[in-house]
């Protein structure tokens, strides 16, 4: 009975009541070569405590200034690929994340990793890019490195990468380590990365520092 008043409270009060505005699907962002399908009623409440763990994690003032959308899609696909989870507009501050049929318990983990890509946008400056690709021994390369591999290898996080993933660019390699950071699930790994590989120590230094004034105290 409290789920169900739960979902009929989701329909009713305008979802602009939890400081960002969330949209259940949406087909208006075809000027960004994105196709959001609309998800069922039933994984309303799951996405609704994902997204309110996820800002917990954040000073509420920046998240009204650098995130105004929450776009949430059943299936979400960019330029024609289907790949993504999650992805985002830079211009517009909107995140947009896929929760298919409330299945996968990672819509955290991408809200996250996509809001990152604000933060690094907002924040990284010429001097950061440096110290970060210090850390980095590896060439970054998308084409080589896309890969749905995300199994714990010492010898990758020893030359700073925490998942092959990360070696596509500098700000994917920011996204998992923001998304890791923050996501309590995920923070028992990172710090284990981060006792045994001094590469990962110091871009997880960068990251605590890049995120002063916006992770919440």
């Amino acid at each position: 009975m409290k789920k169900l008043f739960l979902v009929l409270l989701l329909l009713i009060v305008p979802q602009s009541a939890w400081g960002q505005e969330i949209v259940w699907g949406s087909n208006d962002y075809s000027y960004l070569n994105i196709k959001c399908s609309k998800p069922s009623v039933q994984v309303r409440s799951q996405v609704i405590e994902e997204i309110d763990e996820f800002k917990s994690h954040y000073n509420s003032n920046y998240l009204k200034t650098d995130l105004k959308k929450i776009v949430v899609c059943k299936k979400l696909s960019r330029s024609g690929m289907e790949w993504f989870r999650g992805t985002y507009s830079y211009n517009e501050r909107i995140v947009f994340v896929e929760v298919g049929n409330g299945k996968d318990n990672d819509t955290e983990y991408v809200l996250h990793h996509e809001f990152s890509s604000i933060v690094w946008k907002n924040k990284v400056t010429p001097e950061i890019l440096a110290r970060w690709t210090a850390n980095s021994n590896f060439k970054y390369d998308v084409y080589n490195n896309i890969s749905s591999d995300w199994v714990v290898d010492d010898e990758l996080q020893e030359t700073g990468a925490l998942f092959r993933y990360c070696r596509t660019t500098p700000e994917n390699d920011f996204n998992v380590m923001a998304a890791y950071y923050f996501a309590d699930y995920l923070k028992y790994g990172l710090r284990k990365s981060i006792k045994k590989h001094h590469r990962i120590r110091a871009k997880a230094e960068i990251l605590r520092e890049m995120y002063e004034g916006i992770a919440a105290k």
